[in-house]
C-alpha cells in the first residue's frame, strides 16, 4: 500500500475538528435554508438592491467552501459544488412557489458565481499545499 500524498495528509483534519466542521456545515445549511424561505427575508430589511447580489455571492461561496474544504479530488469538488448549485435552484424555486414571486435568475447566477469562486479557491489552495509539500 502506497503512503498518502503530502497534500492529502495535510488536508486531512483530525477527528474532533472533522466532527466540528461537519456540525458547523449542517448548522450553516439549516440557517441558510430557513433564512431563505422565511416570508420576511433579511435582504428586504438590511440590504438594498446593489448589495443583494454580493450577499448571494458571499452566502453561497461560503456554503460551497464548507463542503470543499475537505475535498481532495477534483471530481469530489465538482460533485459538492453541483450540490450547492442544486440547493440554490431549489431555494429559488421554493421561494417562487411558496410566495408567488417570479424566479430571480439573477440571484441564481450570483449564487453560481459564489460557488465558482469557492471552487477556484479550493483548487489554488490544493496546488499551493502540493508545492509547499515538495519544498519542505
Amino acid at each position: 500500500m502506497k503512503p498518502p500524498t503530502p497534500s492529502r495528509t495535510f488536508l486531512r483534519v483530525n477527528p474532533p475538528a472533522s466532527r466540528a466542521l461537519r456540525l458547523a456545515a449542517w448548522a450553516w445549511f439549516a440557517i441558510l435554508i430557513v433564512c431563505s424561505l422565511q416570508p420576511l427575508r433579511v435582504r428586504a430589511i438590511a440590504f438594498g438592491k446593489p448589495l443583494h447580489p454580493l450577499l448571494h455571492i458571499f452566502l453561497f461561496g461560503l456554503t460551497a467552501a464548507l463542503l470543499l474544504i475537505r475535498s481532495t479530488r477534483g471530481t469530489e469538488r465538482l460533485i459538492r459544488a453541483s450540490g450547492v448549485l442544486l440547493l440554490a435552484v431549489g431555494l429559488e424555486t421554493a421561494q417562487s412557489l411558496l410566495y408567488g414571486h417570479r424566479t430571480e435568475w439573477r440571484d441564481f447566477w450570483s449564487d453560481a458565481f459564489g460557488v465558482l469562486i469557492a471552487l477556484v479557491a479550493a483548487r489554488v489552495f490544493q496546488r499551493r499545499v502540493k508545492s509547499l509539500s515538495r519544498i519542505g
